[in-house]
């Protein structure tokens, strides 16, 4: 159904089979097998792009940050969502060079699918952020590698401020 070779199915059956059974470890995080969580998969997010400062009533329309997250996650018991996004990167690297090739390749992603999953929680104050937002999990399906980025409520302020303070103008080079 999805055109991949037949010799290649049972590598991608292993690769799905340990990333739902296996339990999770990043770093100081460990989590219980995916399988056992709730999932949402496909989040489709849109949120508007923060007004300039001093942009005023005037300012023009910023337009929307619209995507697709590969999946939110909350185990039983634990109060905290996590984004998860798959990658299929071909690495093998050790857990301090994947969190530098996250950091290379995918800041941008993550600020905003942090934003989006923070405003889709509606998170309060640093105290609810704390308590109930995990995190991000760049997961490398090949290497079964799992990065664990976890901004605090400060940064997300950041990652707002920042993104408020971009020009998108069409007329920029």
């Amino acid at each position: 159904r999805h055109a991949i070779a037949a010799r290649y199915r049972p590598q991608a059956a292993t690769l799905v089979h340990r990333a739902l059974t296996e339990p999770i470890v990043a770093g100081e995080l460990r989590l219980p097998p995916l399988a056992e969580a709730q999932l949402a998969r496909e989040v489709e997010f849109v949120f508007p792009i923060p007004d300039r400062p001093g942009a005023g009533a005037a300012g023009r329309a910023r337009g929307f940050v619209k995507g697709f997250i590969d999946a939110v996650a909350c185990w039983p018991g634990d109060a905290r969502w996590f984004v998860i996004d798959y990658k299929s990167d071909v690495i093998d690297l050790g857990a301090d060079a994947a969190t530098a090739h996250v950091a290379e390749h995918y800041q941008t992603q993550a600020r905003l699918y942090a934003l989006a999953v923070a405003t889709m929680m509606r998170l309060r104050d640093p105290a609810d952020h704390a308590r109930r937002f995990g995190g991000l999990l760049y997961w490398f399906l090949r290497s079964g590698r799992i990065v664990h980025l976890a901004p605090t409520a400060g940064d997300l302020d950041r990652y707002r401020a920042e993104l408020a303070a971009q020009d998108f103008s069409e007329d920029r080079p």
